[in-house]
C-alpha cells in the first residue's frame, strides 16, 4: 500500500499526515503567520509558500500529490431537497438551485453536489437530498498558486466537514443520530448525521478566534495572553474566580443555543428523532471544560473526535487527534 499524504489549511494554523495503512509515518503542524489562506499580496503569498514547504518538511516530503481539505469558513455548504433526478438532471439544474443559497454572483464559485439519498419514484412526489458545495474561484486560485510554489499538486481539494465526517465514519465513531462539531479559530460548522448520511450543515460565525478576543477585552490582556489562558483553563467556571468563563460566556452561550437549534430541527425533521451524540473536532474541541459545558447544556453524550483512533502514532499526537480529522479524514 502506498502512503498518502493528507493536508488541511486553516486559518490559524496548517495540518498535515502521511499515512501508509494504519501506520502514521509523519505528523504535523505549524501556525499560519499570515492569519489566512487567501493571499491579497504576493508578500502575502510567499509567507503562505513558506509555511507550506515548512510543512512538508515537517512530513518528509519535498514535492508530489497530496489530498486537501480546506477550513469551512472558505465555502459555502446546505444540504437541499430536490426531486428525484438523475446526476446529469442535478447537474444541469443545480445552478439554479443554487442561486437561492449562495450568497455571492455563482460566476465568482466553483459548485459542486453529492446526492445523499435518492428514494424509488412512485408517485411522482418524492424528494432527494443533495449536498451542495460553492467554493469561491479566488480560494482555489490562492490554494492552487502556494501548492505550484513548493512543487505540490492536489488531487482532491475538499472541507473540512466533509473530511471530518469521513474520518469519523472510518473511526466506527459516526454511528446512530449524531452532530459533528468542527470548531475552528474562525467559524463553527454543525454537521447531522442519520447514520453515516449527512442530513444538515450550518456554519455559524465565532470559533476560538472570538472566544480568545473576548478574553481579551473583558479581562484586559493581550491577545498572546488571552490564548494561553483560553489554552490554559478554558471554560472551566471553578478557575480564576470564574472571570475566564464569563468573559467567553457570549460566546459560547451563542454557539450552544445554535447547536440545541440544531438538535430541534433533527427532532422535526426525523419522527421520534434525538440526536444522541455530539463528537468534537477542530482545535477549540481541546478547550478545558468544553466536553463537560456541552454534556451539561445539550443533554447527550459529547466526545471528542478520536481520528487517530487504531493508529500507530505518538502519545503526545494522540491528544491532538481531534485537530486532525480533517487530515486523517481526507485520506481515509
Amino acid at each position: 500500500m502506498s502512503a498518502q499524504i493528507g493536508i488541511d489549511l486553516g486559518n490559524s494554523s496548517f495540518k498535515a499526515i502521511r499515512t501508509n495503512g494504519n501506520k502514521v509515518e509523519a505528523i504535523g503542524l505549524v501556525v499560519n503567520p499570515v492569519g489566512k489562506i487567501v493571499a491579497e499580496t504576493d508578500a502575502e503569498m510567499v509567507k503562505l509558500a513558506e509555511t507550506m514547504k515548512k510543512l512538508m518538511t515537517e512530513v518528509g516530503m519535498t514535492a508530489g500529490q497530496a489530498k486537501i481539505t480546506l477550513t469551512d469558513s472558505l465555502t459555502y455548504s446546505r444540504v437541499i431537497s430536490m426531486p428525484v433526478l438523475s446526476n446529469a438532471e442535478v447537474a444541469s439544474a443545480i445552478h439554479w438551485e443554487a442561486e437561492q443559497y449562495i450568497p455571492m454572483p455563482l460566476e465568482e464559485v466553483e459548485l459542486s453536489f453529492d446526492v445523499l439519498s435518492r428514494p424509488d419514484k412512485k408517485t411522482g412526489q418524492e424528494r432527494m437530498d443533495v449536498f451542495l458545495l460553492a467554493c469561491p474561484k479566488k480560494v482555489i486560485a490562492s490554494v492552487l498558486n502556494m501548492c505550484a510554489r513548493v512543487g505540490l499538486e492536489p488531487t482532491i481539494i475538499e472541507t473540512e466537514m466533509v473530511s471530518a465526517a469521513r474520518a469519523m465514519i472510518a473511526k466506527k465513531i459516526l454511528m446512530g443520530a449524531s452532530m459533528i462539531c468542527v470548531c475552528g479559530a474562525s467559524s463553527v460548522t454543525l454537521g447531522l448525521f442519520k447514520g453515516d448520511v449527512l442530513t444538515f450543515v450550518y456554519r455559524l460565525s465565532g470559533g476560538g478566534m472570538a472566544m480568545t478576543r473576548a478574553i481579551s477585552t473583558t479581562l484586559q490582556l493581550s491577545m498572546s495572553q488571552a490564548e494561553t489562558y483560553k489554552h490554559s483553563y478554558g471554560a472551566a467556571g471553578n478557575v480564576l474566580e470564574g472571570k475566564l468563563a464569563a468573559a467567553m460566556a457570549p460566546v459560547l452561550n451563542g454557539m450552544i443555543d445554535e447547536m440545541k437549534r440544531a438538535q430541534s430541527y433533527y427532532q422535526q425533521q426525523v419522527v421520534g428523532g434525538k440526536i444522541e451524540k455530539i463528537i468534537l473536532c477542530g482545535g477549540v474541541a481541546l478547550m478545558p471544560g468544553l466536553v463537560q459545558l456541552l454534556t451539561d447544556r445539550l443533554g447527550a453524550e459529547v466526545v471528542l473526535g478520536d481520528a487517530l483512533a487504531g493508529m500507530e502514532v505518538g502519545a503526545a499526537w494522540k491528544r491532538l487527534a481531534p485537530v486532525f480529522a480533517g487530515a486523517v479524514g481526507v485520506v481515509s
